[in-house]
């Protein structure tokens, strides 16, 4: 499990800031905006701080 804290994440309807994702096999199994969850479990831990986090979004900027 990895676990993304203090980030600021897009659900498609709002912002939270200082939420936490939880991260398994690759895809998201949860958000929160509580600070965090079970730190205990997660292989790796990354702070977020200052960083967005926007969920199947791609960065379509075409220059030319």
């Amino acid at each position: 499990m990895i676990l993304l804290t203090n980030a600021t994440v897009f659900t498609g309807d709002a912002w939270l800031t200082g939420a936490s994702v939880r991260l398994e096999h690759g895809r998201i199994r949860e958000v929160t905006n509580t600070p965090a969850f079970d730190f205990l479990n997660a292989t790796d831990v990354i702070d977020c701080e200052g960083d967005y986090v926007v969920p199947g979004l791609i960065d379509l900027q075409l220059y030319g």
